[in-house]
């Protein structure tokens, strides 16, 4: 993988609406609408993010009858969200004090 790939992989989690759908999606795949309301954006901003975390297989996307449903990649990145919940709660409370 070359560093420029992983910048933009890394990148992905630099955008705070990005992160909102994220711990949104740790709990069960949603909608867009759902994920829509659940973070206070619109429905176009939160469309657009999803597409491009899923062309990066962050979260994935099933068919429901007529909704699409997203799905965080419980194989890498769920791992990877609660290891930066444990850092975040252990190691970033003088960040949180600013």
């Amino acid at each position: 993988m070359e560093k420029c790939e992983k910048q933009l992989f890394f990148g992905m989690f630099a955008n705070k609406l990005k992160v909102q759908i994220l711990e949104e999606l740790m709990a069960r795949p949603m909608g867009v609408t759902e994920i829509s309301n659940a973070v206070d954006a619109e429905r176009s901003n939160v469309s657009h993010a999803l597409l491009s975390m899923n062309s990066c297989k962050i979260v994935g996307v099933e068919q429901d009858g007529r909704q699409r449903r997203y799905y965080l990649n419980r194989e890498t990145v769920l791992p990877m969200m609660k290891l930066a919940e444990k850092h975040v709660s252990r190691n970033c409370s003088k960040c949180f004090a600013k």
